[in-house]
């Protein structure tokens, strides 16, 4: 037996899959949504997901996350076969990956308040409760630059990027080796999308947690990804570090991305 295996730019992969192909329905005539796709993660790298509507990126983050299963294919988490579906994986491997969506409003339940929200993953995952519960959910609220007290207030009295922010808490709450954001600014402001990326940057850094960064918007990905993955029709046509596909892009689908927002792209730099 070798050593690890090792992502494209040299880390350990926490996540590796493996010809993994989605078809929606029985008898889907479209072809796949996911086609025989492969790649790994490294351990604390983030990994930019880019393509454009359709091309099976928000696909791939809930395949990953178990909310669809695999039709064909392997995903594996530190070496071990993921099962298809949430419901059939262990609760530590169900903790160990979490997924942050785009509409924060529709994944916050609005008759919870937002400790409530914070602290079911804490109950759930790690048998907290009373004043030791409490003390983490405040803690959370902090480390996404929150104040304390808006622990008692409801997703409906938050502001869309406050929304986003108390996902990411309830993301964080279960310490995950993943965590999948799946175009988690689309929805902001120019002004808020900075500050919730320097949030998640900071959060990276401090709990070395691996990010999958699903974005149709290549400026994005160029300021806040190591390394990118293109998709065309549900398939992978490109693998590269950051540097590397603006350089010298592989795919002539990533050169018309990237000459599309050359502008844009420059100016994050």
């Amino acid at each position: 037996m070798g050593g690890p295996m090792q992502s494209p730019l040299g880390q350990t992969s926490l996540v590796t899959l493996e010809g993994v192909t989605h078809v929606y329905g029985a008898n889907a005539s479209g072809g796949p949504a996911l086609n025989a796709v492969s790649f790994s993660i490294g351990a604390g790298e983030t990994v930019a997901v880019i393509g454009e509507s359709g091309s099976g990126k928000s696909t791939l983050a809930r395949i990953l996350a178990g909310l669809l299963p695999v039709t064909r294919g392997t995903i594996r988490l530190r070496g071990e076969t993921l099962a298809g579906t949430t419901q059939h994986r262990s609760s530590d491997l169900l903790r160990r990956i979490q997924i942050i969506f785009q509409n924060p409003g529709s994944s916050l339940n609005p008759r919870h308040r937002v400790s409530t929200i914070i602290g079911r993953p804490l109950q759930h995952f790690f048998g907290l409760s009373g004043a030791a519960l409490a003390d983490r959910v405040e803690t959370l609220l902090g480390e996404v630059r929150l104040p304390g007290h808006y622990g008692e207030r409801y997703p409906s009295e938050l502001s869309g990027g406050e929304r986003q922010r108390v996902a990411i808490a309830r993301a964080l709450a279960a310490e995950p080796d993943l965590l999948i954001c799946d175009e988690v600014t689309s929805a902001l402001d120019v002004s808020v999308q900075a500050a919730l990326l320097s949030l998640l940057k900071d959060v990276q850094k401090r709990t070395g947690v691996s990010m999958l960064f699903i974005t149709h918007d290549l400026a994005l990905a160029r300021w806040f990804a190591d390394r990118a993955i293109v998709l065309f029709r549900g398939t992978l046509c490109e693998d590269t570090a950051i540097p590397e596909l603006y350089e010298r892009p592989r795919h002539p689908y990533t050169a018309s991305l990237i000459e599309a927002v050359p502008s844009i792209a420059r100016s994050l730099t």
